[in-house]
Protein backbone atom coordinates (compact mmCIF):
# COMPACT_ATOMS: atom_id res chain seq x y z
CA UNK A 1 0.00 0.00 0.00
CA UNK A 2 0.65 3.79 -0.58
CA UNK A 3 1.21 5.26 3.01
CA UNK A 4 -1.07 8.15 3.11
CA UNK A 5 0.02 10.35 6.22
CA UNK A 6 -2.66 12.75 6.32
CA UNK A 7 -6.13 13.65 5.07
CA UNK A 8 -6.06 15.79 2.05
CA UNK A 9 -8.19 18.53 1.36
CA UNK A 10 -10.75 18.51 -1.27
CA UNK A 11 -9.56 19.32 -4.16
CA UNK A 12 -12.00 20.59 -7.97
CA UNK A 13 -10.97 18.12 -10.72
CA UNK A 14 -9.55 21.15 -12.15
CA UNK A 15 -7.34 21.61 -9.26
CA UNK A 16 -6.25 18.21 -9.36
CA UNK A 17 -5.71 17.77 -12.95
CA UNK A 18 -3.25 21.31 -12.84
CA UNK A 19 -1.68 19.48 -9.47
CA UNK A 20 -0.68 16.73 -11.54
CA UNK A 21 1.18 18.05 -14.51
CA UNK A 22 3.00 20.55 -12.10
CA UNK A 23 4.27 17.96 -10.27
CA UNK A 24 4.46 15.93 -13.51
CA UNK A 25 6.23 18.74 -15.03
CA UNK A 26 8.87 19.62 -12.49
CA UNK A 27 9.64 15.59 -11.75
CA UNK A 28 10.74 16.04 -16.20
CA UNK A 29 12.47 18.83 -15.98
CA UNK A 30 13.85 19.71 -11.88
CA UNK A 31 12.95 23.52 -12.62
CA UNK A 32 9.89 24.96 -11.55
CA UNK A 33 6.62 25.16 -13.77
CA UNK A 34 4.63 28.50 -14.97
CA UNK A 35 1.08 28.54 -16.25
CA UNK A 36 2.63 29.32 -19.74
CA UNK A 37 4.56 25.96 -19.96
CA UNK A 38 1.23 23.65 -18.42
CA UNK A 39 -0.57 25.29 -20.71
CA UNK A 40 1.63 24.88 -23.82
CA UNK A 41 2.87 20.89 -23.05
CA UNK A 42 -0.18 19.57 -21.37
CA UNK A 43 -3.44 21.39 -20.65
CA UNK A 44 -3.68 23.76 -23.83
CA UNK A 45 -7.53 23.55 -23.27
CA UNK A 46 -7.05 25.64 -20.68
CA UNK A 47 -6.12 29.59 -20.51
CA UNK A 48 -2.90 30.70 -18.62
CA UNK A 49 -4.71 32.95 -16.94
CA UNK A 50 -7.44 30.13 -15.48
CA UNK A 51 -3.90 27.87 -15.14
CA UNK A 52 -2.07 30.62 -12.99
CA UNK A 53 -5.38 31.48 -11.09
CA UNK A 54 -5.55 27.69 -10.04
CA UNK A 55 -1.86 27.48 -9.16
CA UNK A 56 -2.21 30.01 -7.04
CA UNK A 57 -4.85 28.86 -5.13
CA UNK A 58 -3.08 25.58 -5.06
CA UNK A 59 -0.33 27.26 -3.37
CA UNK A 60 -2.81 28.62 -0.70
CA UNK A 61 -3.85 25.04 0.09
CA UNK A 62 0.10 24.27 0.57
CA UNK A 63 0.21 21.86 -2.29
CA UNK A 64 2.48 24.09 -4.45
CA UNK A 65 4.93 26.31 -3.32
CA UNK A 66 6.56 29.53 -5.28
CA UNK A 67 10.47 29.74 -4.39
CA UNK A 68 10.97 33.54 -5.89
CA UNK A 69 8.31 35.72 -6.23
CA UNK A 70 8.92 35.83 -10.59
CA UNK A 71 9.17 32.68 -10.58
CA UNK A 72 7.51 29.07 -11.74
CA UNK A 73 5.75 26.39 -8.98
CA UNK A 74 7.18 23.29 -7.65
CA UNK A 75 5.75 20.63 -5.60
CA UNK A 76 5.46 20.89 -1.53
CA UNK A 77 5.52 17.34 0.46
CA UNK A 78 1.63 17.81 0.55
CA UNK A 79 1.97 18.06 -3.42
CA UNK A 80 3.88 15.20 -3.75
CA UNK A 81 1.65 13.13 -1.49
CA UNK A 82 -0.80 14.00 -3.48
CA UNK A 83 0.59 12.98 -6.63
CA UNK A 84 2.25 9.23 -4.94
CA UNK A 85 -1.26 8.47 -3.28
CA UNK A 86 -3.25 9.07 -6.67
CA UNK A 87 -0.27 7.75 -8.78
CA UNK A 88 -0.97 4.37 -11.04
CA UNK A 89 2.09 2.92 -11.12
CA UNK A 90 3.82 2.64 -14.40
CA UNK A 91 2.77 -0.56 -16.83
CA UNK A 92 6.03 -2.44 -17.46
CA UNK A 93 7.16 -5.25 -19.42
CA UNK A 94 6.59 -7.63 -16.06
CA UNK A 95 7.46 -10.44 -17.50
CA UNK A 96 10.63 -9.18 -19.48
CA UNK A 97 11.34 -7.18 -16.32
CA UNK A 98 11.22 -10.59 -14.09
CA UNK A 99 13.29 -12.82 -16.50
CA UNK A 100 15.84 -9.94 -16.29
CA UNK A 101 16.20 -10.14 -12.93
CA UNK A 102 16.44 -14.37 -13.04
CA UNK A 103 18.73 -13.78 -14.90
CA UNK A 104 20.95 -11.93 -13.56
CA UNK A 105 20.67 -13.66 -9.68
CA UNK A 106 20.99 -16.86 -11.19
CA UNK A 107 24.50 -17.58 -10.10
CA UNK A 108 23.86 -15.26 -6.29
CA UNK A 109 24.41 -19.19 -5.36
CA UNK A 110 22.84 -19.19 -1.76
CA UNK A 111 25.47 -16.67 -0.05
CA UNK A 112 23.32 -13.94 1.15
CA UNK A 113 26.42 -11.64 0.74
CA UNK A 114 26.15 -12.29 -3.07
CA UNK A 115 22.52 -12.10 -2.98
CA UNK A 116 22.96 -8.65 -1.56
CA UNK A 117 25.96 -7.25 -3.93
CA UNK A 118 23.87 -8.59 -7.10
CA UNK A 119 19.79 -7.80 -5.79
CA UNK A 120 20.88 -3.95 -4.96
CA UNK A 121 23.21 -3.44 -7.45
CA UNK A 122 20.36 -4.25 -10.30
CA UNK A 123 17.64 -2.02 -8.52
CA UNK A 124 19.94 0.43 -8.42
CA UNK A 125 21.31 0.22 -12.05
CA UNK A 126 17.65 -0.12 -13.06
CA UNK A 127 15.35 2.73 -10.94
CA UNK A 128 18.88 5.22 -11.53
CA UNK A 129 18.57 5.97 -7.49
CA UNK A 130 19.86 4.60 -4.33
CA UNK A 131 19.03 1.23 -3.59
CA UNK A 132 19.26 -0.36 -0.04
CA UNK A 133 18.60 -4.33 0.29
CA UNK A 134 18.15 -5.29 4.12
CA UNK A 135 18.63 -9.18 4.67
CA UNK A 136 16.66 -10.99 6.89
CA UNK A 137 17.75 -11.89 10.04
CA UNK A 138 16.66 -15.53 9.99
CA UNK A 139 16.14 -16.08 13.60
CA UNK A 140 13.51 -18.45 13.30
CA UNK A 141 15.57 -20.47 10.54
CA UNK A 142 17.13 -23.90 12.03
CA UNK A 143 20.23 -24.62 11.52
CA UNK A 144 21.24 -27.34 9.06
CA UNK A 145 24.94 -27.29 9.31
CA UNK A 146 27.64 -25.76 10.37
CA UNK A 147 31.21 -25.60 8.44
CA UNK A 148 34.57 -24.53 9.65
CA UNK A 149 37.82 -23.54 7.59
CA UNK A 150 41.14 -23.07 9.39
CA UNK A 151 42.57 -19.73 7.67
CA UNK A 152 45.82 -18.46 7.75
CA UNK A 153 47.06 -15.47 9.83
CA UNK A 154 44.79 -16.68 12.74
CA UNK A 155 41.57 -16.34 10.87
CA UNK A 156 38.82 -19.06 10.82
CA UNK A 157 35.70 -18.98 8.75
CA UNK A 158 32.39 -20.09 10.09
CA UNK A 159 30.01 -21.24 7.54
CA UNK A 160 25.76 -21.96 7.99
CA UNK A 161 23.62 -23.57 5.96
CA UNK A 162 20.39 -22.64 7.09
CA UNK A 163 16.67 -23.87 6.83
CA UNK A 164 15.65 -21.85 3.63
CA UNK A 165 18.89 -22.96 1.74
CA UNK A 166 20.78 -20.01 2.42
CA UNK A 167 24.32 -20.12 3.30
CA UNK A 168 25.73 -17.78 6.00
CA UNK A 169 29.82 -17.14 6.17
CA UNK A 170 31.03 -15.27 9.29
CA UNK A 171 35.24 -14.41 9.53
CA UNK A 172 36.29 -14.55 13.26
CA UNK A 173 39.68 -12.87 14.29
CA UNK A 174 41.06 -15.32 17.13
CA UNK A 175 44.22 -15.47 19.48
CA UNK A 176 44.36 -19.27 19.90
CA UNK A 177 46.32 -21.69 17.94
CA UNK A 178 44.09 -23.86 16.94
CA UNK A 179 45.45 -27.49 15.16
CA UNK A 180 43.85 -28.57 11.77
CA UNK A 181 43.31 -31.72 13.32
CA UNK A 182 40.90 -30.38 16.53
CA UNK A 183 38.87 -28.38 13.89
CA UNK A 184 37.38 -32.02 12.76
CA UNK A 185 36.43 -32.60 15.82
CA UNK A 186 35.09 -29.16 17.12
CA UNK A 187 32.37 -29.34 13.69
CA UNK A 188 31.26 -32.61 15.34
CA UNK A 189 30.46 -31.68 18.21
CA UNK A 190 28.46 -27.84 17.08
CA UNK A 191 26.48 -30.22 14.26
CA UNK A 192 25.90 -32.23 17.03
CA UNK A 193 24.66 -30.39 19.42
CA UNK A 194 23.24 -27.22 17.01
CA UNK A 195 21.42 -29.22 13.69
CA UNK A 196 18.28 -28.32 13.96
CA UNK A 197 18.13 -25.58 16.40
CA UNK A 198 16.61 -22.08 14.97
CA UNK A 199 19.09 -19.41 15.56
CA UNK A 200 17.20 -17.68 17.72
CA UNK A 201 17.14 -20.59 20.51
CA UNK A 202 20.90 -21.17 19.49
CA UNK A 203 21.81 -17.42 20.56
CA UNK A 204 19.74 -17.77 24.14
CA UNK A 205 20.81 -21.37 24.90
CA UNK A 206 24.65 -21.84 23.43
CA UNK A 207 26.11 -21.37 27.41
CA UNK A 208 24.18 -24.01 28.93
CA UNK A 209 24.49 -26.66 25.46
CA UNK A 210 28.39 -26.45 25.97
CA UNK A 211 28.56 -26.12 29.31
CA UNK A 212 30.57 -29.20 30.24
CA UNK A 213 32.66 -28.12 27.68
CA UNK A 214 33.51 -24.77 29.41
CA UNK A 215 37.32 -25.36 29.31
CA UNK A 216 37.78 -26.11 25.47
CA UNK A 217 39.35 -22.60 24.64
CA UNK A 218 37.75 -22.83 21.24
CA UNK A 219 34.69 -24.00 22.17
CA UNK A 220 34.63 -21.26 24.54
CA UNK A 221 35.88 -18.59 21.81
CA UNK A 222 33.15 -19.71 19.94
CA UNK A 223 30.32 -19.46 22.75
CA UNK A 224 31.87 -15.63 23.06
CA UNK A 225 31.55 -15.03 19.40
CA UNK A 226 27.88 -16.37 19.59
CA UNK A 227 25.72 -12.98 18.85
CA UNK A 228 28.53 -12.22 15.87
CA UNK A 229 28.32 -15.73 14.74
CA UNK A 230 24.23 -16.18 14.56
CA UNK A 231 23.53 -12.30 13.74
CA UNK A 232 21.41 -12.02 16.65
CA UNK A 233 20.87 -7.61 18.47
CA UNK A 234 23.39 -7.71 16.23
CA UNK A 235 23.45 -4.35 13.90
CA UNK A 236 21.32 -4.94 10.97
CA UNK A 237 22.84 -6.84 7.67
CA UNK A 238 22.70 -4.33 4.52
CA UNK A 239 23.79 -3.24 1.46
CA UNK A 240 23.67 0.21 -0.05
CA UNK A 241 24.35 0.18 -3.95
CA UNK A 242 23.77 3.53 -6.98
CA UNK A 243 25.72 6.34 -4.72
CA UNK A 244 26.49 7.98 -7.85
CA UNK A 245 23.23 8.48 -8.87
CA UNK A 246 22.50 10.67 -6.13
CA UNK A 247 25.51 12.53 -6.79
CA UNK A 248 24.47 13.10 -10.84
CA UNK A 249 20.80 14.30 -9.28
CA UNK A 250 20.38 18.19 -9.97
CA UNK A 251 18.48 18.35 -6.41
CA UNK A 252 21.50 18.14 -5.00
CA UNK A 253 23.60 21.03 -5.65
CA UNK A 254 25.93 21.00 -1.96
CA UNK A 255 27.48 17.60 -2.85
CA UNK A 256 29.21 18.13 0.98
CA UNK A 257 25.59 17.74 2.27
CA UNK A 258 25.12 15.05 0.04
CA UNK A 259 28.45 13.50 1.39
CA UNK A 260 27.07 13.48 5.17
CA UNK A 261 24.05 12.09 4.41
CA UNK A 262 25.72 9.15 2.15
CA UNK A 263 28.03 8.80 4.95
CA UNK A 264 25.22 8.70 7.28
CA UNK A 265 23.38 5.53 5.46
CA UNK A 266 26.94 3.89 4.81
CA UNK A 267 27.24 3.54 8.63
CA UNK A 268 24.11 2.10 9.12
CA UNK A 269 22.48 4.14 11.54
CA UNK A 270 19.65 6.12 9.27
CA UNK A 271 18.89 2.41 7.78
CA UNK A 272 18.71 0.62 10.81
CA UNK A 273 15.41 3.02 11.92
CA UNK A 274 14.01 2.69 8.82
CA UNK A 275 14.44 -1.27 9.03
CA UNK A 276 13.26 -0.90 12.30
CA UNK A 277 9.88 1.42 11.49
CA UNK A 278 8.86 -0.54 8.58
CA UNK A 279 10.23 -4.23 8.79
CA UNK A 280 6.66 -5.35 9.68
CA UNK A 281 4.93 -3.17 7.05
CA UNK A 282 3.87 -5.47 3.87
CA UNK A 283 3.63 -4.14 0.67
CA UNK A 284 4.73 -0.74 -0.98
CA UNK A 285 4.96 1.74 2.06
CA UNK A 286 6.17 5.41 0.18
CA UNK A 287 7.35 8.07 2.74
CA UNK A 288 8.41 12.02 1.64
CA UNK A 289 10.29 14.90 2.82
CA UNK A 290 9.03 15.42 6.14
CA UNK A 291 7.23 12.31 6.04
CA UNK A 292 10.15 10.62 6.52
CA UNK A 293 11.58 10.06 10.76
CA UNK A 294 15.17 10.80 9.85
CA UNK A 295 15.48 14.30 10.03
CA UNK A 296 18.67 13.45 7.24
CA UNK A 297 16.12 12.55 4.54
CA UNK A 298 14.21 15.51 4.97
CA UNK A 299 15.00 15.92 1.27
CA UNK A 300 14.69 12.71 0.15
CA UNK A 301 11.50 10.27 -0.47
CA UNK A 302 12.31 6.88 1.02
CA UNK A 303 10.42 3.59 -1.21
CA UNK A 304 10.60 0.27 0.81
CA UNK A 305 9.07 -3.19 -0.19
CA UNK A 306 9.21 -6.25 2.20
CA UNK A 307 10.04 -9.73 0.45
CA UNK A 308 10.35 -12.91 1.36
CA UNK A 309 13.33 -15.67 1.82
CA UNK A 310 12.55 -19.07 3.57
CA UNK A 311 10.33 -17.87 6.89
CA UNK A 312 12.03 -14.93 7.25
CA UNK A 313 11.18 -11.21 6.18
CA UNK A 314 13.51 -8.43 4.42
CA UNK A 315 13.20 -5.23 3.81
CA UNK A 316 14.32 -3.26 0.21
CA UNK A 317 14.61 0.21 -0.34
CA UNK A 318 14.98 2.95 -2.67
CA UNK A 319 16.28 6.64 -1.88
CA UNK A 320 16.11 9.33 -4.05
CA UNK A 321 14.89 13.34 -4.68
CA UNK A 322 11.78 13.98 -3.55
CA UNK A 323 11.63 15.03 -7.44
CA UNK A 324 11.98 10.80 -8.34
CA UNK A 325 9.89 8.49 -10.94
CA UNK A 326 7.91 7.08 -8.47
CA UNK A 327 5.57 5.38 -11.08
CA UNK A 328 9.15 4.09 -12.24
CA UNK A 329 10.34 3.02 -9.01
CA UNK A 330 7.50 1.79 -7.66
CA UNK A 331 7.10 -1.10 -10.33
CA UNK A 332 10.42 -2.29 -10.69
CA UNK A 333 10.74 -1.93 -6.66
CA UNK A 334 7.62 -4.61 -6.73
CA UNK A 335 8.85 -6.26 -9.94
CA UNK A 336 12.32 -7.09 -8.01
CA UNK A 337 11.09 -8.01 -4.15
CA UNK A 338 8.36 -10.22 -5.60
CA UNK A 339 11.26 -11.83 -8.20
CA UNK A 340 13.68 -12.35 -5.21
CA UNK A 341 11.08 -14.03 -2.76
CA UNK A 342 9.57 -16.41 -5.79
CA UNK A 343 12.96 -17.60 -6.46
CA UNK A 344 13.71 -18.34 -3.14
CA UNK A 345 10.12 -20.17 -2.68
CA UNK A 346 10.72 -22.51 -5.64
CA UNK A 347 13.84 -23.11 -4.09
CA UNK A 348 12.53 -24.62 -0.91
CA UNK A 349 9.92 -26.43 -3.22
CA UNK A 350 12.76 -28.73 -5.02
CA UNK A 351 13.72 -29.52 -1.46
Amino acid sequence: MIKQVEPLATLTNREQAILRVAVTGYIQTAYPVSSGQIQKSFISHISTATIRNTLHELCDKGYLLQPFTSSGRIPSDRGYRFFVNTLTPRIVFRNELTGLIKDELQEATSDINIIMDKTSALLSKMTEELSVFIAPTFRSERLVKIELILLEQKRLLVVMEISSRIVKTVLLEIDIYIKESRIDLLRSILNERLSGVTLNEIAGSINERFSDLSDNLIINLLVEKADTIFNIDNPISAKLSGTSHLLRKPDFADLKILSQIVSQLENGTIIAHIAEHRRESSGVVITIGSENLEAQLKDFSVITKDYRIGNSNGLMAVIGPKRMDYSKSVSILNCVADTVTEIYDNERSHE
